[in-house]
């Protein structure tokens, strides 16, 4: 179950259209989390320097919060950064990511609302990061190779760090979603809805995430013959299981 989003940033999953900011090794046209050669491998080439790649632009309003994510695999377990555009967040705005294990999150800066890693597969992580816009303007969204969890935004570093980026996503949403497809404009994914049908009763629910998101209680549903749609905001994302009991 998922609310209806709107993705906002052109080109979420096609990296030919990404550009580089400062020099990193760039491959195109590699295989991706989305079973397709869409993705893009970038590397670190240990000389001293701040490596970072800008990989898609939006219009922000300013006052509005926004939600970026990005689809990460790690090929030597090194550390990631996310930070929003400074010009309409500030450079606070970053979050670091060790992707090496299960993932963990490190240092954000002071004006990031919050950050997090979810583990896909094994190296495959979703990071995002959240922050209310400070200023208007058309900018892009980037990452870089740094030196410790705990590194400053866009911090020199002489990584030797590999990734391959899937996608990304920029949305007004709460919490992140499955990724939408954009190319020249944005694009709105219906919302996807869930009924059970139980035989009739008054029910406690309880609903089960795949994403760490705490179980979430429903209590006194009343269900007729026409059954129960699931709402499709809820606590977490990623449903796993129902449990049902009379109430």
């Amino acid at each position: 179950m998922e609310p209806a989003e709107t993705g906002l940033a052109a080109n979420s999953i096609t990296q030919e259209d990404w550009f580089s900011k400062t020099p990193v090794r760039s491959t195109n046209n590699q295989e991706g989390a989305f079973g397709s050669y869409n993705a893009i491998l970038v590397t670190a080439d240990e000389t001293s320097r701040a490596y970072n790649k800008a990989i898609g632009v939006n219009t922000y309003t300013s006052g509005t919060p926004y939600l970026i994510y990005a689809i990460v695999e790690d090929l030597s377990s090194g550390w990631f950064q996310m930070w929003m555009p400074s010009s309409c967040f500030g450079t606070q705005t970053f979050a670091n990511f060790d992707l090496s294990g299960d993932g963990a999150v490190g240092a954000k800066g002071t004006n990031t609302r919050s950050s997090g890693i979810l583990k896909l597969a094994t190296g495959l992580f979703l990071v995002w990061i959240t922050a209310p816009a400070t200023g208007t303007d058309a900018a892009a969204v980037s990452f870089a190779f740094f030196a410790a969890t705990n590194s400053a935004r866009n911090l020199s570093s002489t990584s030797t760090a590999s990734f391959i980026i899937s996608g990304y996503q920029v949305s007004t949403a709460t919490r992140w979603g499955s990724p939408i497809a954009t190319v020249l404009a944005e694009v709105t994914r219906a919302a996807v809805a869930l009924t059970i049908k139980p035989p009739a009763a008054t029910y406690n629910l309880t609903f089960k995430f795949g994403d760490g998101t705490a179980d979430q209680a429903a209590n006194g549903v009343v269900i007729g013959a026409g059954g129960y749609t699931i709402p499709a905001v809820l606590n977490g994302r990623f449903v796993t299981d129902i449990i049902e009991v009379t109430a």
